[in-house]
């Protein structure tokens, strides 16, 4: 995990000096973010970012408008006031707005995660039109595949009579910690352009990818499908929904996938079967060193 937090700060360093190369990313003394809108879904109510909810359109009462979301105005920021961060700088403030679901359903907090998830999809595929040599994000996503895989983090051993995995680390990763971190070190790195790089990422496709590097000046861009990262991301979401308790209220896969059909998202991708060889080896496992082996999620879904 603190390998993908130092990956994903080297990752929002290089964006932000790529994009600043044709925008302004100065963030100005007390600026106030805009884009934080309130969903409310039954009884439970949601502050998400506003870009999130273009993924989810026709799900909401009324579409997103990025007009719609509270920003503060240059009168409003002179004085320290306005946006969602009014209250903070104890200025005033415009109220954030609401919109309400369509059709509630107690999955709707793992509905707005795999959103959350796929729209890095997009932001990968916008980072890689910048540069996509040094601002891919493919790396970060594997290295989030493989913590929320493993069953153990393995560790250096002397013993021969101890393993050499440690069974209270691994097999965890906080995906709305990690999303949040990235959305925010971006505002910050970003600045003023903020905004701007919003509508950037918005108009990119998450199904292909443009190649784009100044490394590669001699070759024309190519367009590459995003195929294998959309089973990456399905992967990653799937495992965690997996983790959690399913004696609980939002616990079955079968409810979820319905509760996905109604807000009109794409059904879960994930790599075949191919002959499950590691549940048949942990099943026929007979020795403690066997037992401990690492299964692989995806070589068994």
């Amino acid at each position: 995990v603190i390998d993908i937090t130092m990956q994903i700060r080297r990752h929002v360093t290089m964006v932000s000096n790529v994009w600043s190369w044709t925008a302004a990313t100065t963030t100005p003394f007390r600026m106030s973010l805009p884009g934080l809108m309130r969903v409310v879904c039954g009884s439970e109510t949601f502050t998400v970012p506003g870009f999130l909810l273009e993924e989810l359109e026709g799900a909401t009462d009324r579409p997103f408008v990025p007009s719609l979301c509270a920003e503060s105005s240059p009168r409003e920021r002179s004085q320290g006031g306005g946006g969602p961060l009014g209250i903070a700088l104890g200025g005033p403030t415009r109220q954030v707005t609401e919109v309400r679901v369509r059709c509630p359903t107690p999955y709707f907090s793992h509905v707005l995660l795999l959103v959350k998830m796929r729209w890095l999809l997009r932001l990968h595929s916008a980072c890689c039109e910048l540069d996509y040599r040094v601002c891919s994000m493919k790396n970060i996503m594997l290295g989030m595949q493989y913590v929320i895989l493993q069953q153990h983090a393995e560790h250096e051993c002397d013993s021969v009579f101890s393993t050499n995995v440690s069974e209270s680390a691994g097999s965890f990763v906080n995906l709305d910690s990690i999303f949040d971190d990235i959305v925010d070190q971006l505002q910050k790195a970003l600045g003023i352009s903020w905004r701007a790089f919003l509508q950037f990422v918005s108009s990119c496709d998450s199904s292909k990818a443009m190649h784009v590097s100044l490394m590669d000046s001699i070759n024309s861009p190519k367009i590459v499908p995003t195929d294998d990262l959309a089973v990456v991301i399905d992967t990653i979401f799937l495992t965690n929904f997996l983790r959690q308790p399913r004696s609980g209220p939002a616990g079955k896969l079968q409810e979820f996938i319905v509760a996905c059909r109604e807000f009109g998202l794409a059904p879960l991708e994930v790599p075949p079967l191919r002959g499950a060889r590691d549940l048949v080896a942990f099943s026929t496992a007979k020795t403690d060193h066997e037992y401990r082996v690492v299964i692989s999620l995806p070589h068994f879904l």
